[in-house]
């Protein structure tokens, strides 16, 4: 609002001064004035309209940058009582935290990976899949969640699920090689190489 009305006083001021400059200049008889007048004014309406829809957008972005901070900040506020849970080794109250994070805030791919943590914990890769297959619409280049979706499938190790698990160790494999994370690099490759040779055994 201080900067649409800052806007609309310079755009008057400018208006008088030019007015003024014309009126004082020996052109002030016959048309050329008058259309000089209209033109002015013109201008001036043009430089308001400017100015109220630069304003309305600048505070619709900051309305947009507030509403994701105040998300984020409750996401981290559930999982912080999620942690201490787990701590307390509540895992019901736990679970119940991370799903409240994640709703606060969809967008962060962490409280997915935690909870996908902890219902592997719990040897439930199914829920584990579920959070993890989730998690990779909201951050699908991430090497963490490829590496627990490709454990989780190996441990649940269903029909469909083999080819599926060495594709997610493969995808793992790469972008922690563009992270040029070696030891993380190192743990994916003998995850990749622990399900095909699973699979050959089979």
């Amino acid at each position: 609002m201080i900067f649409v009305g800052a806007g609309l006083a310079s755009a008057r001021l400018w208006g008088q001064i030019f007015l003024n400059k014309w009126s004082n200049s020996g052109r002030t008889q016959g048309p050329p004035l008058l259309n000089m007048e209209n033109n002015v004014k013109k201008n001036i309406v043009l430089v308001l309209a400017v100015v109220f829809i630069v304003g309305c957008g600048s505070n619709k972005k900051e309305t947009q940058k507030s509403s994701q901070q105040d998300a984020s900040a409750k996401s981290q506020q559930y999982a912080a009582q999620a942690m201490q849970y787990l701590r307390d080794k509540d895992v019901a109250k736990a679970i119940r935290s991370f799903d409240m994070a994640i709703k606060s805030d969809p967008s962060n791919p962490e409280e997915y990976i935690l909870l996908g943590q902890v219902y592997l914990r719990l040897k439930s890769p199914s829920r584990a899949i579920d959070t993890l297959r989730a998690a990779l619409h909201v951050a699908p280049n991430n090497p963490e969640i490829y590496y627990m979706l490709a454990t989780s499938l190996g441990l649940r190790w269903k029909e469909g699920d083999q080819d599926k698990a060495i594709e997610a160790a493969k995808k793992s494999v790469e972008f922690f090689m563009q992270r040029q994370d070696q030891d993380k690099f190192k743990k994916a490759v003998a995850l990749l190489k622990g399900l095909t040779e699973k699979v050959r055994q089979k």
